[in-house]
C-alpha cells in the first residue's frame, strides 16, 4: 500500500478517482451544490498543514517554494469559483462570492511578494499569506 506513497502520478490519480467518485455520488443525490466547498477545503487543508511544515523551516528546504508554488493552484481555484458564480445553476451565491472575494484577498497578498532572482522566498515574505491561510481554515472549519 506504501509502494506508491512518493510517486506523484499514482498519488495524482488516487486523487483524480476519488474526486471522481464524489462528484458522481453527489450528483446521485443533488448535491453537487456542495461540490466547489469540497475543492476548497481540500487544497486549504492541504495549504494549512504546508504552513505549519514551514514552521522552523529554512528557504533552503524548499517548503517556501512549495507554498509560494500554491499561487498557481490559488488563481485556479479562483477561476473555478468565478465560472461556479457566473452558472445558472448556482444556489449558493452569497456563499461562493464570500469565498471567492477570500480566495482574491489571497491572491493579493501574493501578488505583493518580489523575489529578486534566484531568490527563495521565504517565512517574512509569506508571513501574510500564511495569516490569510490560517483564517480561511478557520472560516471552513
Amino acid at each position: 500500500a506504501y509502494d506508491n506513497i512518493d510517486n506523484n502520478d499514482t498519488l495524482s490519480k488516487i486523487a483524480s478517482n476519488a474526486y471522481h467518485k464524489t462528484c458522481t455520488n453527489l450528483e446521485k443525490s443533488n448535491r453537487e451544490n456542495v461540490l466547489p466547498f469540497i475543492v476548497l477545503g481540500s487544497w486549504v487543508e492541504s495549504v494549512y498543514i504546508l504552513t505549519y511544515a514551514c514552521a522552523g523551516s529554512e528557504p533552503e528546504d524548499g517548503i517556501y517554494e512549495e507554498l509560494y508554488a500554491q499561487k498557481r493552484h490559488l488563481e485556479g481555484l479562483i477561476a473555478y469559483f468565478s465560472d461556479i458564480l457566473n452558472s445558472e445553476n448556482n444556489t449558493e451565491k452569497e456563499e461562493i462570492k464570500s469565498k471567492l472575494l477570500k480566495l482574491k484577498e489571497l491572491k493579493s497578498e501574493y501578488d505583493k511578494i518580489e523575489l529578486l532572482e534566484n531568490e527563495k522566498p521565504n517565512a517574512e515574505k509569506l508571513k501574510e499569506v500564511i495569516i490569510l491561510i490560517q483564517e480561511l481554515r478557520a472560516e471552513l472549519v
